[in-house]
C-alpha cells in the first residue's frame, strides 16, 4: 500500500471540502454521529464553532440539535440529510453502502479518495460531484489499469461508474468547465 500510495502524483496541499460541520464535544454520541455521517458520505469537517460557509452546522445538545435525538444515531443522520437535501451534497455514492469517500479540492481541481471497507470489491459504483469537469485521471490498489465508464459533465454536475473497485482508489477531476 505505502508503494502505491508514493506512485500517486502529488497536487498539493488541498482542502477538505464538505457541506456539514461538526462541533466534536467529545462524547460518545457525536463520535457515532461522525461515523455515520461518514458511512453515509455526508462531508462534514470538525470545526470548533459553527462555520457560516457551510451548508450545515451540528452541535448536539442544541436547540436544533438536542442530545435526546442522539439515542437514535441513523434517525439523526436522516434528518441531517433530509435538512442539507441532496441537490446541495458536493457528492453522491450510488450503488454501494461500503465505499467511504473523501473529497479535497480548490477551485477547478478535486480529488476523490474511496475506500471500501468490505472483504469483497464492488461493482458498478456511480459516482457524482457537483462541478463539471472535463478531465480525470484514477489510481487504483488493487486495480491496476482501471478506467472510470459513463464519465459526464452536464447541469453543474460530474458523474461515472468505477465498473470494479477494490479496495482503494483516488480520481483526479480537473479542468472545470
Amino acid at each position: 500500500m505505502l508503494e502505491f500510495l508514493r506512485g500517486i502524483p502529488e497536487i498539493g496541499d488541498l482542502p477538505i471540502l464538505a457541506n456539514i460541520g461538526v462541533i466534536d464535544d467529545g462524547s460518545p454520541d457525536t463520535g457515532e454521529l461522525m461515523n455515520l455521517l461518514s458511512r453515509r458520505n455526508l462531508l462534514y469537517r470538525i470545526v470548533p464553532a459553527p462555520d457560516l460557509h457551510l451548508d450545515l452546522n451540528i452541535r448536539l445538545g442544541s436547540k436544533e440539535y438536542p442530545k435526546s435525538e442522539a439515542e437514535n444515531p441513523s434517525q439523526l443522520a436522516q434528518k441531517i440529510r433530509a435538512e442539507l437535501t441532496d441537490e446541495k451534497r458536493l457528492l453522491r455514492v450510488y450503488g454501494s453502502e461500503v465505499v467511504i469517500a473523501r473529497l479535497l479540492g480548490t477551485a477547478g481541481r478535486i480529488r476523490i479518495h474511496l475506500l471500501n471497507y468490505a472483504s469483497r470489491p464492488v461493482t458498478g459504483l456511480r459516482v457524482r460531484v457537483l462541478g463539471a469537469y472535463r478531465n480525470w485521471q484514477v489510481a487504483a490498489y488493487d486495480k491496476p489499469g482501471l478506467k472510470l465508464a459513463d464519465f459526464s459533465a452536464a447541469d453543474g454536475a460530474t458523474e461515472f461508474t468505477v465498473p470494479e473497485m477494490g479496495t482503494y482508489a483516488v480520481i483526479d477531476l480537473s479542468g472545470a468547465r
